[in-house]
């Protein structure tokens, strides 16, 4: 009996560091923020998260960020025992088995990698609770406090990890936790290493401990710190902009899968680029990388030439496809339809629905 192949496990290759069947798209996996945790999440427009920190998601901005308008939960590091309080994650009201149940329901398990996504991490969970400037002063004027904050919130992300393996049974978590910015590091790599890494490292050996693969989202230019993360044992990285040097990080780094390949930013901000020259330089960075095995393709960056890059990837795979006997929808070219999985450009809506449904 032949090898079982199809679109996950081609994927799930990729993630193990062996070498994929053809190239592995990130639209090829299914993204889910668990009902049971909705509450780390934002909603569009004004909200507050189950810790009590506001947050405000504009329309015309790609995420949520904690809104400055309100107080900050914490005006000093060393109050966050008094002040923070941790949802019981066995509480009953998280019902885990009928929010994986629903959660679940239309998961494509042939075709799609089941990834959970883990919002505001270490750091961004910590500069959330304190605001950006109090959060960098307390790694000076309260470094105990600061750590002591860092190691709980990194306890609490390994306990939702041990539920989501639970519960779920997911092929990978997506932990965000952004430490760059266009320039460099929000933190310098040494305090980065101190105060960061370890607590890191829980959440990844979590991770690994329930057969997880792990991948690291973090925006920004980062590269210093890439040794660190490839030393804490990150599985994949994402999305790896170009500050970074995506191409020869691909090239030479093997042990990493990086999904990535596309620069949304200078793609879709770039005024004085036509569309054509956008579309010419999607296509060479596909010829630059598609046989590379460790790179999984982010057409999702390409936002409005999405469709563009995952039409010309599939062209590539489309020989590959066939030697394999591989027929069917999955395996044909994708239209406009094909492009509402993964990553959708609706999250807003998909979370706002799901926020509805979650009692928090």
């Amino acid at each position: 009996m032949g090898e079982k192949i199809n679109r996950r496990l081609n994927m799930l290759k990729a993630y193990h560091h062996e070498d994929p069947w053809w190239i592995p798209s990130d639209s090829d996996q299914q993204f889910f923020m668990p009902l049971p945790v909705m509450g780390e999440a934002a909603l569009p427009g004004h909200s507050v998260d189950w810790y009590g920190v506001p947050f405000y998601w504009g329309e015309n901005q790609p995420g949520p960020m904690p809104d400055y308008d309100y107080p900050f939960l914490l005006e000093e590091v060393g109050e966050w025992e008094e002040k923070v309080t941790w949802p019981d994650l066995d509480a009953p009201e998280r019902e885990w088995k009928a929010g994986a149940e629903k959660d679940l329901a239309n998961w494509d398990s042939e075709n799609k990698v089941l990834s959970i996504i883990m919002v505001n991490g270490l750091w961004e969970r910590f500069h959330a609770f304190l605001g950006m400037e109090n959060a960098f002063c307390a790694f000076y004027e309260d470094p105990e406090a600061t750590k002591a904050l860092l190691e709980r919130i990194a306890d609490y992300k390994v306990d939702q990890i041990n539920h989501f393996a639970k519960y779920y049974h997911p092929d990978k978590v997506q932990f965000h936790d952004d430490y760059g910015t266009e320039r460099g590091l929000m933190l310098s790599k040494d305090m980065w290493r101190e105060f960061i890494k370890p607590n890191l490292k829980k959440v990844i050996d979590a991770a690994h401990a329930n057969g997880i693969v792990y991948e690291h989202h973090s925006c920004g230019k980062v590269i210093e710190l890439f040794d660190d993360l490839k030393e804490l044992g990150i599985d994949a990285w994402n999305p790896v902009q170009e500050v970074n040097g995506p191409v020869d990080l691909i090239k030479n780094n093997r042990e990493v899968t990086f999904v990535c390949g596309f620069n949304a930013r200078n793609l879709e901000e770039t005024a004085l680029c036509s569309n054509e020259e956008k579309q010419q330089w999607i296509y060479d960075r596909i010829q630059v990388l598609k046989d590379c095995p460790n790179w999984i393709a982010a057409p999702y960056n390409c936002n409005v030439n999405a469709l563009f890059c995952e039409q010309n990837i599939w062209k590539i795979n489309k020989p590959k496809y066939d030697a394999l006997g591989l027929t069917g929808k999955p395996y044909e070219m994708p239209g406009e339809e094909d492009m509402t999985g993964g990553i959708t450009n609706s999250a807003k809506e998909s979370f706002k629905d799901k926020w509805e449904d979650a009692d928090l």
